[in-house]
Formats: structure tokens, sequence, C-alpha cells
């Protein structure tokens, strides 16, 4: 008897265990990815997020912007340049779903490595702004757009 409630419990054990799809609203999965893109999309402050969540965006009061070489670099940063966040990209974005790569430099900011490099996708594109998602580590940023 007690050989028969091992094997039943064992066998729930690992049928619960060897469960490969994470429950609804959890995990990593295409639906969450749009969902964070969508809420991304809703953001118009220039910076860096984590879907709709600000990770480091402008602040007229303590930030100044920079850009150069035609927009395609661009700077926030604080008066002092104890913090900033320096994103350039290597082409011109010019279409929604263009795919491009981002190189990203950061100093005191919480959360970003001095530098890294994403390979993001333009999500959204207005006359005067970009919005360039890097799906790998679900981190967008909205720059303006280059001349």
């Amino acid at each position: 008897m007690y050989k028969r409630i091992f094997i039943s419990l064992l066998s729930i054990a690992l049928l619960a265990g060897c469960s490969s799809s994470p429950a609804p609203g959890t995990g990593p999965s295409p639906e969450n990815e749009d969902v964070k893109i969508k809420n991304f999309k809703t953001q118009s402050t220039y910076g860096a997020y984590n879907g709709g969540t600000a990770l480091y965006v402008y602040d007229k009061t303590n930030h100044q912007i920079v850009t150069a070489n035609g927009n395609k670099k661009f700077r926030i940063q604080t008066d002092d340049q104890f913090e900033y966040l320096n994103c350039e990209t290597t082409s011109v974005p010019t279409a929604e779903d263009q795919a491009l790569t981002l190189n990203v430099s950061a100093k005191g900011i919480p959360g970003f490595e001095a530098v890294k490099v994403y390979n993001a996708t333009v999500v959204k594109l207005t006359d005067n702004n970009v919005w360039l998602w890097a799906g790998a580590s679900s981190t967008g940023f909205i720059v303006p757009r280059p001349l």
C-alpha cells in the first residue's frame, strides 16, 4: 500500500516538474514581449525603458540633451556629467521593423553596463523621434530621429 502511495506521489511530482510552458502572464513569452513593446511605444520622453518602466529618462531640470553626427549620436547627461547615457546608431533609422546596432555607454546609472552593444529594431518612427527595441534584454530607447 505504501508503495502505491509513493509511486502515485512520485508520478505527480514528476509531471508537475516537467511542465515546459510558463504559467499565463509569467516567464518569457511572445505575449509578454508584445505587452512590453506596446507599453514602451506609449512613452514619449527621451531615454531608456524596460517596457513601460523608465530606467533613465531626460528631465529638463536635471539633464542636458546632446546630439551629434546628424543625430546618430544622442546623449542625456547631468550638468556635471557624473551621469550620462550615450546612444549611437550604426545606421540611420528610416523605417519600422528595420534592424540596426545600437552602441550604448553609460556612467553613474544603476543597472547599465559601462558599454553595451544592442541589436535593436525600430518599433515606432515619427517625424522627430525613433523608438528602438532590443528584444534580448527587453530594453527600449527613445532617441531623436537622425536628420
